[in-house]
C-alpha cells in the first residue's frame, strides 16, 4: 500500500479505511478507528522525523525509539526525510551550465561570483538626513529674510518717490 500513499492519486481517507480493514481482517477486536490509526501513523512519522533530524545534527544526544529501525527501513529512503543522491552530485555550476549552455569563460566568472560578497548598499544613516533636512529649513529661514528685507527695501524705496512728488 506504500506505493498507493506515495502517488497520492488516492484521498487518504480511503486509503486509511483500507488499511483498518485489512488489519481488522487479521484481528477482529481492534478497537481503533479510521481516524486513530492515521493520527497513530501520523505521530509515527512526526517523531520519526524529529529523532532523524536530531540525530544528524552535531551537538545534541542521540536519541532513541523503539520502532526507528523498522521505521528507517521503510522510510529513510523517502524524499522528504533524505536527499536524494542525484540532489546531492549537482552543484550550482552544472545547474547553471545546463540552464545556460555558456562557455567556459563565462563559467569561470559565475564561480568567482559565488563566493564573492554582494555589493554594499548605501548606507541610510538616519544623522545625516536629519542634518540635510535642517540644513534644507535653515535655508528656507534665510530666504525668508532676505525676502522680507527686499520688502522694506521696497517700501522705504516706495515712501521716499511718494514724498519727492
Amino acid at each position: 500500500m506504500e506505493p498507493d500513499f506515495q502517488s497520492k492519486r488516492k484521498k487518504r481517507v480511503v486509503l486509511w479505511q483500507a488499511v483498518l480493514q485489512k488489519i481488522k481482517d487479521i484481528d477482529l477486536a481492534l478497537p481503533f478507528s479510521r481516524d486513530d490509526i492515521s493520527r497513530k501513523f501520523l505521530n509515527f512519522m512526526v517523531t520519526y522525523k524529529r529523532i532523524k533530524k536530531r540525530n544528524n545534527t552535531s551537538g545534541e544526544a542521540a536519541t532513541a525509539c523503539e520502532y526507528f529501525d523498522e521505521l528507517d527501513k521503510v522510510h529513510g529512503s523517502r524524499s522528504d526525510i533524505t536527499v536524494p543522491e542525484s540532489n546531492l552530485d549537482s552543484s550550482m555550476c552544472s545547474i547553471f551550465n545546463s540552464l545556460t549552455n555558456e562557455s567556459a569563460e563565462s563559467d569561470f566568472s559565475f564561480s568567482e561570483n559565488i563566493g564573492a560578497a554582494p555589493p554594499r548598499k548605501r548606507s541610510r544613516n538616519v544623522l545625516d538626513f536629519l542634518q540635510n533636512e535642517s540644513t534644507g529649513t535653515y535655508e528656507k529661514e534665510l530666504l525668508n529674510e532676505k525676502i522680507e528685507i527686499e520688502k522694506l527695501k521696497l517700501d522705504e524705496i516706495k515712501k521716499r518717490s511718494s514724498s519727492i512728488t
